[in-house]
């Protein structure tokens, strides 16, 4: 429990500093949170591997565009006559070869990787012209110091499955900063069909890549570019990016600066940039229900190889949101 101690403690000092001056101009939160896990796989085996798991709490709110942040006036957005809408959230994702059982892991296989990082988004549309842009900075942990392996040692001991092997070889601690850009505008919509297609890049000490893609959505639809009207809604949603990797500390370790020193850097684990996949699929179907209050969503990920010596993966999300006025 630990681990989940610090989680909500860092998350919340990071919105409570937000807040002090924009109170009085909130109109709606929004609470959310997701799991990943491919333990959750619907579709295919469920595994423990690669992109073992991931959670997120995100809070959404509204502000008086004369209040904003120092990092809100350091991030893109459309301009004032757009809606826009921000965030803040904490987020811990963790990565593990494929035999988490066997101590002594292939040297090409996945690394063992964790991280723990606070996100701030600035969320963007212009209903008019159906455009979408967010805005976003990671700032956080990877290695140790995430607590990835005491997150999987008690999500394993809850479904009481075996503990890991192998996590004194863990990329090792340092810091993440990251910026991250997308973009989304409608192709073709109407009341039971709508398509979009999106670009995003990221890019700082964690992860630097680009991708492009389409999302589409059937059956009783909400307009997507538009938050000042919100309406019920049940689709399903089938989207396919394809996604160009120049840097992964996941699978490759520290970018810019030297680790910081532990007792098992010596142990650490990662691969040459020569067994990357400069470029993999990443594929998605789900299924969504939206109300006035909660909203509710599954979608299962299939991802194609990340290095030339793994293999496909897919995971299933869940996400819960609440409208809190």
């Amino acid at each position: 429990m630990r681990y989940c101690i610090i989680i909500l403690t860092i998350f919340f000092l990071f919105f409570n500093s937000q807040n002090i001056y924009s109170q009085e101009f909130l109109k709606t939160k929004i609470i959310e949170t997701s799991i990943e896990n491919d333990f959750l796989n619907v579709i295919g085996k469920r595994t423990d591997r690669y992109y073992s798991s991931g959670m997120n709490l995100t809070i959404y709110y509204f502000q008086n565009q004369s209040k904003r942040h120092l990092l809100d006036n350091s991030s893109l957005s459309f301009r004032s006559d757009t809606m826009k809408r921000y965030s803040w959230g904490i987020t811990q994702k963790i990565y593990t070869p494929d035999k988490v059982y066997e101590p002594n892991h292939l040297l090409l296989d996945w690394t063992y990787a964790g991280t723990l990082y606070v996100t701030h988004a600035i969320h963007s549309i212009n209903p008019k012209k159906n455009t979408a842009l967010t805005s976003e900075i990671w700032v956080g942990i990877l290695g140790p110091a995430s607590l990835a392996e005491e997150a999987q040692w008690d999500f394993h001991k809850l479904i009481r499955v075996r503990t890991a092997k192998g996590w004194e070889s863990e990329i090792q601690t340092y810091i993440i900063l990251n910026y991250n850009l997308k973009i989304e505008r409608k192709l073709f919509s109407n009341n039971f069909c709508n398509l979009n297609v999106n670009s995003d890049a990221t890019f700082g000490t964690l992860l630097n890549q680009g991708g492009a893609g389409l999302q589409l959505r059937l059956g009783k639809l909400n307009n997507y570019f538009d938050w000042a009207h919100p309406n019920s809604a049940f689709y399903f949603t089938f989207s396919s990016n394809l996604n160009c990797v120049l840097y992964n500390a996941y699978l490759q370790g520290n970018l810019f600066t030297p680790p910081i020193q532990t007792e098992s850097t010596s142990l650490e684990r990662k691969l040459p940039a020569s067994e990357i996949n400069n470029f993999y699929t990443e594929n998605s179907l789900g299924v969504n229900y939206i109300s006035k209050r909660i909203s509710l969503s599954y979608k299962q990920v299939f991802w194609s190889p990340f290095t030339k010596h793994t293999e496909r993966h897919s995971y299933g999300s869940v996400t819960l949101a609440m409208n809190v006025r």
